[in-house]
């Protein structure tokens, strides 16, 4: 799969505008992800992290160690996933935010990251899927079932009282 297939369309502008020094693919291709996603991840990480500078030392991480695959990363069938993975286990290792995430019962990390980037930081679901690296209709499937999960508890909860 050729690598222009893997970056949005804003980004393949970023590889095709004239620089003064000719960079390697690879390194352009990286600097190109790290500019559309990084926002978005430290979002992400200051939502689920006590800590801003904390946050802000998982997404570096994140960025560095793409840096040190980023040739395999490419030759992946989504690089956006796995760079998801990297991001989510830098964040992991941290202390975590107790608002951070939803409340309620045992979320799956992927359904956790669903709702975190849909419902808190109100990313609509395309955006969402595609920081995630995965299609919007399994962002789907994941938010409803997280909402499955909620309406239950709450039902158990009514139940109980």
């Amino acid at each position: 799969m050729a690598v222009t297939t893997l970056l949005p369309t804003f980004a393949l502008h970023l590889l095709s505008t004239p620089t003064h020094h000719q960079r390697p693919a690879a390194s352009a291709t990286l600097e190109a992800f790290t500019q559309f996603h990084h926002d978005r991840y430290l979002r992400y990480a200051r939502a689920r992290l006590d800590d801003p500078a904390a946050a802000a030392t998982a997404v570096a991480e994140t960025f560095t160690d793409l840096s040190v695959v980023w040739k395999e990363i490419l030759s992946s069938p989504s690089p956006a996933a796995l760079a998801w993975r990297i991001l989510r286990h830098a964040v992991e290792r941290r202390p975590r935010a107790s608002d951070g995430e939803p409340a309620g019962p045992a979320f799956t990390a992927e359904q956790a990251d669903a709702m975190l980037l849909h419902g808190h930081l109100d990313m609509p679901v395309a955006e969402a899927a595609d920081v995630m690296g995965i299609d919007d209709s399994l962002l789907r499937v994941r938010l409803a079932s997280a909402q499955r999960l909620l309406c239950a508890r709450s039902r158990e909860s009514g139940a109980a009282t």
